[in-house]
């Protein structure tokens, strides 16, 4: 995730030509995956405590331009989470997708060929645990 890599340019027609802006998108921050020398890549503890909470290299450069930079994010959380991204929304939705990969025999076949991981740890409910708890902790730090 050096460089540029995981982001995206998105390009918003103006008057005269088109305004370019850079859309990081780094899962890995996202759901707290980052590389532990001698270990690898491994999962962060995904619970409150957890905090303080890393950034993209990006961040203090945008901090330099957006001295409310802090604000603006948590004012965007907060819009996203009464909508978007409520908990009603992303586990309807999630459960959408658990429910079309069951029906379709996606699932089954998979494992069929390659088995679950984490013994036996990667679940539906796992993954419902995760971002549940991922969601709490982001609330925790951008929700007054």
């Amino acid at each position: 995730n050096l460089n540029f890599r995981n982001a995206y340019y998105v390009l918003s027609p103006e008057h005269v030509g088109y305004r370019i802006r850079m859309l990081p998108w780094d899962t890995d921050l996202a759901f707290g995956l980052r590389y532990v020398n001698n270990k690898g890549y491994v999962l962060l503890d995904d619970h409150e405590n957890a905090l303080p909470f890393e950034h993209r290299r990006e961040y203090d450069a945008m901090k330099a331009l957006h001295p409310d930079l802090d604000a603006r994010i948590a004012a965007r959380w907060q819009a996203l989470r009464s909508g978007v991204l409520s908990d009603e929304n992303v586990f309807a939705i999630l459960g959408g997708i658990m429910d079309r990969i069951t029906l379709s025999g996606a699932l089954a076949r998979g494992r069929a060929l390659w088995g679950t991981r984490y013994g036996e740890g990667d679940t539906f409910e796992a993954l419902e645990t995760c971002i549940r708890n991922r969601l709490s902790q982001l609330d925790a730090m951008l929700i007054p």
